[in-house]
């Protein structure tokens, strides 16, 4: 069901119109030939209206005439009335359903849909589209004689069955906050030779509603791109944009060789990018004329030079994992003698922290000083630091969760809507510091809420805004008893019921995410901890009760860890 509504979803956003992709012609294929479906030259053109149709009928070829392959709403048009087609506008978004009901009215049809979800004409997901929003009312008149509809919902209705494979989710990159960091956000979109343009369309349409608040772009406001990008034979794509972007200082055309770089490296044989205006080429800070898709990774997603090195307890003391090698963490901690539950380290490795064996003290260390106690409480969870080195602290107090910020020598609370003075059983904050994520258990089940963290130019936390339920957890997941990341905009999540236990990735917006991310197998063992990291390329552990550690291979199976089978409390930096 996940991998046919992802598809799904990206088809019916070719469908929704002109403002980012197109309402007729043909979907060229691309050269990704090892991910389309043997049954991708199939076509499917939906009859019209039929003479005397019965209001129910054309309703119901209505749904149908937006199943069209090659991708078009030209039939669809023909079940409206004159004045409809004329101001219907598909492309303002994209509803999926699992199911439909379809009932008379005295005017017209009730068009029940189960399960209903939507997208935004960018292709980026909204989730469930709220009580009663699921049901169309259309009104049917005679029109010429013959029924039809008068006031089509401003969207594209399929159902969840629509499938082709030769659509995926894809990034935007947009800059945090403080210019630092490309933060990804997901659409959905078609594979094809259009792919180029319709990213650079969808960049410059900005962020979605979910990153607008903590993610900006460095595009002047206004920029717009001339018809199309043009991806040559060598792989160099021209992206002829507006006036708007020419005379950019040079550290904001950095950024925006960094979104472009980020975003159109996911396009296959498209090496190069081009900018250009007035159909003249605009040069770049240092001269050139073009660029390679790999630059940018000064503003890589990850965090530039952030440590890929696996942190854990080893008889008291903190060590670090690396190809097969272990070695004592920098500073005082890498020395025996310490009582440890749980440990955080820096994105740089210059800062270490540690809930003592008691569960309530926190340590931390910063490189050239010495170890400090820094708070007292209760049941602290395991911390964790974001780019700015700044420490995030949860103490699960009998009055519920405290959230905790350390900076600049001062432990402060913080409060988080939604989750301060709750019950929370784990909790992230992204290494870019735009996102606070924590597992709220509540007598309906055990929810994902996430809340964004609002900052200062200099990344100084202001606050975060209040938290919003992350939809997609498997309902088979069990108890939820860890969290962490898989990627920049994805999670694993650690559930157990009984003696079995689950990871399941699940993505920040709540979309079904990349159909081809392999899944991980079932864990016969009591999992205690799961250690992931935004770098996708690294691997993620479990910490299974006995003092196990297993790693989960590129098919899904959960093996030995080697030498960090011993390792407590494991960890990934930031």
């Amino acid at each position: 069901m996940r991998r046919v509504l992802v598809a799904l979803l990206a088809v019916m956003l070719l469908a929704t119109g002109c403002s980012l992709l197109p309402t007729s012609g043909v979907v060229h294929r691309e050269a990704d030939a090892g991910r389309v479906s043997p049954n991708d030259t199939a076509q499917f053109a939906p009859p019209g209206p039929g003479k005397g149709d019965s209001p129910t009928q054309v309703v119901k070829g209505f749904l149908l005439a937006m199943t069209a392959v090659p991708l078009t709403t030209r039939s669809a048009r023909s079940f409206l009335t004159a004045a409809a087609q004329s101001t219907w506008n598909p492309n303002r978004s994209t509803v999926v359903y699992q199911s439909s009901a379809i009932d008379p009215l005295p005017d017209g049809v009730r068009v029940t849909l189960g399960d209903a979800q939507h997208l935004d004409s960018r292709g980026g997901w909204l989730g469930g589209v709220g009580a009663g929003n699921g049901r169309l009312d259309l009104r049917l008149v005679r029109d010429s004689g013959e029924w039809r509809i008068a006031n089509p919902p401003d969207a594209v209705v399929v159902p969840e069955w629509y499938l082709d494979s030769r659509f995926a989710p894809v990034n935007l990159y947009f800059l945090d906050q403080t210019n630092r960091v490309l933060v990804p956000e997901r659409i959905y979109l078609p594979r094809g030779e259009q792919r180029a343009s319709t990213l650079v369309r969808a960049l410059l349409a900005g962020p979605g509603a979910g990153l607008a608040e903590v993610t900006r772009t460095a595009f002047p406001l206004g920029t717009q791109l001339d018809l199309s990008v043009p991806v040559g034979p060598d792989g160099t794509a021209e992206v002829p944009l507006s006036e708007e972007i020419l005379g950019l200082p040079p550290t904001r055309m950095s950024r925006v060789v960094a979104q472009l770089a980020w975003t159109l490296r996911q396009v296959p044989g498209l090496t190069r990018i081009r900018i250009t205006s007035g159909d003249a080429p605009v040069p770049l800070p240092d001269g050139r004329r073009d660029f390679g898709v790999q630059e940018g990774d000064a503003f890589a997603p990850t965090v530039r030079d952030a440590s890929d090195r696996l942190f854990g307890v080893d008889k008291g003391r903190i060590v670090a994992y690396r190809r097969g090698s272990t070695v004592p963490a920098p500073g005082p901690f890498g020395r025996p003698g310490y009582a440890l539950r749980s440990v955080a380290v820096s994105v740089a490795e210059s800062r270490i922290a540690e809930v003592g064996g008691d569960g309530g003290t926190v340590f931390a260390w910063a490189q050239g000083g010495s170890v400090r106690r820094i708070y007292e409480g209760t049941d602290v969870l395991r911390p964790t630091y974001d780019m700015f080195d700044g420490l995030w602290l949860v103490d699960r107090t009998a009055l519920g969760a405290r959230v905790l910020h350390h900076s600049g020598g001062q432990v402060s609370p913080v409060d988080v809507p939604g989750v301060t003075g709750r019950d929370v059983r784990a909790f992230v904050v992204s290494r870019d510091g735009t996102r606070f994520v924590a597992v709220v258990a509540t007598t309906a089940g055990d929810r994902l809420m996430s809340a964004d963290l609002l900052r200062t130019h200099a990344g100084d936390l202001i606050r975060p805004t209040p938290a919003h339920r992350i939809a997609g957890l498997p309902d088979d997941l069990g108890r939820i008893v860890d969290l962490s990341w898989r990627s920049p905009n994805d999670l694993a999540v650690l559930g157990r019921s009984q003696d079995v236990s689950q990871v399941a990735f699940v993505s920040l917006d709540g979309s079904p995410g990349d159909p081809d991310q392999v899944q991980a197998d079932l864990l016969r063992g009591r999992a205690t901890s799961v250690a992931g990291s935004p770098d996708g390329t690294l691997p993620v552990y479990l910490e299974v009760a006995g003092s196990r550690v297993v790693r989960l291979d590129a098919q899904g199976h959960w093996v030995s860890a080697g030498r960090v089978t011993g390792l407590r409390a494991p960890t990934y930096a930031g």
